[in-house]
């Protein structure tokens, strides 16, 4: 039987992906011993601690009941940090049956990743920043994406709105949302009835 993730997620990212981690977890390991070595044991201690907590969160988004989910985005996410923008994945706590849901849905969540970040592109650096929630509000399952709205330019609603990933998003979630408000843009797509938290 195929792998549903590689069917989902071509095969070259997920090998990009693990490149992508192997070279942290050796930059991590030069960082310590760089620390030793100047004799900071205690600052490689506070680096080591967060190091390890980002291995907590990205190790909780990789247990989520949605394999291919949690593969699009640590991939979507890398590939944004290395792009200068800043991204946060945030998991609430019930999430036991998320896995239910048609395969293509992760599909256009990896597309509207790429269109947020896409329109990110023109904002200063320090405003490019993208937060996920994954969880459960009102009985069904919602992703929410929130980014600033920048300073260079202002926010085309309209355009976001009329693109064709959007379009192929309400067709296949339940419903999708799309506000602005106190400079931040929040994009909240609702799963299918189907897998509706019990």
């Amino acid at each position: 039987m195929p792998d549903e993730t590689a069917q989902c997620v071509p095969v070259e990212e997920l090998i990009y992906l693990l490149r992508a981690q192997r070279h942290d977890f050796l930059n991590h390991l030069q960082v310590i011993l760089g620390y030793l070595q100047l004799g900071k044991t205690n600052t490689a201690i506070d680096y080591v601690k967060t190091v390890s907590q980002e291995i907590t969160e990205a190790g909780r988004l990789m247990q989520m009941p949605w394999p291919e989910l949690a593969t699009v985005l640590l991939l979507k996410s890398r590939q944004a940090e290395e792009n200068e923008t800043n991204v946060e994945v945030h998991l609430g706590k019930n999430l036991e049956r998320i896995g239910d849901n048609p395969e293509e849905l992760v599909g256009i969540i990896g597309d509207i990743y790429d269109l947020i970040c896409y329109q990110l592109g023109d904002c200063r650096a320090e405003e490019r920043q993208v937060i996920v929630d994954v969880d459960e509000e009102d009985g069904a399952y919602v992703i929410k994406f929130s980014w600033p709205q920048g300073s260079n330019r202002p926010f085309d609603k309209f355009g976001l709105l009329a693109h064709p990933v959007m379009e192929t998003a309400r067709q296949n979630f339940r419903r999708v949302e799309l506000s602005d408000q106190e400079g931040k843009v929040w994009l909240s797509l609702y799963l299918p009835d189907g897998s509706a938290p019990r």
